[in-house]
């Protein structure tokens, strides 16, 4: 099985949990990414995993992009869908992509985060300290469960 594994990452995080998918998948996927590569050509792979970072609810745009532009092509694919996110829970999937392409993908996962202060601006750091300070903290990690029961659904 030929098996993509397109992605957008602000800080890196996302690129890293592509990086960790593709490891349980024995290197099978080819990792793009589409801050990059924003086009790519879907007819020689059978596979497609899409991953991006949430930042205040939202996807990437470069993520968005790619889905709208590709959508006919990923529908006829099997299809997975992972988000790098700072909060475990809520539904990242249905405001950011098509409904037919939630319903479409064989394995949406949320795949934790991280924060690094360094990389941000001012402004987003001054963003990520009040939101810390009135949750009461904030310390995210990657989720490498996630990640293993993400990619055992393409080990095939």
């Amino acid at each position: 099985m030929k098996l993509l594994i397109a992605y957008a990452s602000k800080y890196g995080c996302t690129q890293e949990c592509a990086r960790q998918i593709n490891e349980r998948l024995q290197g099978q996927g080819q990792l793009v990414d589409l801050c990059q590569q924003p086009k790519i050509d879907l007819t020689t792979y059978d596979a497609v995993l899409v991953g991006g970072s949430v930042y205040a609810g939202a996807v990437r745009k470069e993520v968005r992009n790619f889905c709208k532009e590709n959508q006919q092509a990923l529908l006829e694919k099997r299809l997975g869908i992972f988000l790098s996110c700072a909060s475990p829970d809520g539904d990242y999937f249905t405001p950011n992509f098509s409904p037919e392409l939630v319903k479409h993908a064989e394995g949406k996962a949320l795949v934790g985060g991280r924060i690094d202060m360094a990389k941000m601006n001012g402004f987003e750091r001054l963003i990520i300290k009040m939101i810390s300070k009135s949750q009461g903290g904030m310390n995210p990690e990657i989720n490498l469960e996630a990640i293993e029961a993400f990619a055992a659904i393409f080990q095939n």
